[in-house]
């Protein structure tokens, strides 16, 4: 833990890799230039989102996903309520 009292962790995040086991975003030359700010942008909206809102499924017993080999895509009309938190 740092000074702070947040755990810190060991190696840094995989999610802007370019390696050819990870194709978020390309791999190689072909990568976006972009990834880093779309990675800290992505972890400000999701970090807002579990903060400042309450989630919770519409239908939870809809299917959530389809799947094609080794592709998972989420289903378009599956429906998630958020629900503002009473400020304090």
């Amino acid at each position: 833990m740092d000074q702070e009292g947040l755990a810190k962790q060991d190696t840094p995040s995989k999610l802007v890799d370019t390696d050819h086991k990870w194709l978020m975003f390309g791999t190689g030359k072909q990568a976006c230039p972009g990834r880093s700010y779309a990675a800290a942008a992505a972890k400000v909206i999701m970090s807002q989102m579990i903060s400042k809102y309450d989630m919770r499924m519409v239908d939870k017993t809809a299917k959530r996903w389809w799947s094609l080999r080794s592709t998972i895509v989420l289903r378009e009309n599956h429906m998630v309520a958020f629900t503002c938190r009473a400020k304090n």
